[in-house]
């Protein structure tokens, strides 16, 4: 810790080099569940700008809910836009199902699944915590929904607490966005992970 830095802006550079173990984790079960290469962007804040620039996604919009229960609490949204849902989908299933949404929610439902349990089994690791994804829930909304939805509550009410990331996956021309919101506990338990690493 330098003389410049505060204890709290400390505690957000650990943050995000949490979240990025997390994500990248999730990153690589994502190219494993597609047999393709899948990177993310920079991790950001869900502030009110991010939230409003969701706001031109194609609808409906297939959003996947999962929450975290047990010693850290949180949810989670895997959101992709009609055109990502269709796209990824029609990688996976053949063009022939391209219009099978049916199908399309039993396949985003066991990505949002797997790329759940990624980023919860890092964080249960790196934080010595016993949490666990609940069973996801997946559903049809309008983007003024999903507007209502990510600033409502108490994951709206801090920002600071919640973090977002865009994949790329080779040769798709998808982007779909993986949030995740935290309590405002995760700082204690980051403060502990913390211990004697070097945070710069």
């Amino acid at each position: 810790m330098t003389n410049s830095q505060t204890t709290s802006e400390i505690l957000e550079n650990a943050s995000i080099i949490l979240m990025q173990k997390a994500f990248e984790r999730s990153a690589e079960s994502f190219g494993h569940f597609l047999g393709k290469s899948v990177a993310f962007n920079s991790i950001g804040k869900m502030g009110e700008s991010s939230i409003l620039s969701l706001s031109q996604l194609d609808e409906p919009l297939s959003m996947v809910a999962s929450e975290m229960k047990g010693d850290l609490k949180g949810t989670c949204y895997l959101i992709f836009s009609r055109k990502d849902a269709r796209e990824l989908c029609a990688f996976q299933l053949g063009q022939a199902y391209r219009k099978q949404d049916d199908l399309h929610d039993a396949l985003l439902m066991e990505l949002a699944n797997i790329l759940t349990a990624s980023f919860v089994t890092v964080l249960a690791n790196e934080l010595n915590v016993k949490t666990y994804a609940h069973v996801p829930k997946l559903k049809k909304i309008s983007r003024m929904e999903m507007l209502a939805i990510l600033k409502s509550d108490e994951i709206y009410l801090d920002r600071s607490q919640k973090f977002k990331i865009h994949y790329t996956i080779e040769g798709i021309d998808v982007q779909p966005i993986f949030t995740w919101a935290f309590d405002a506990n995760i700082y204690s338990y980051i403060t502990k992970w913390m211990g004697n690493k070097t945070i710069s």
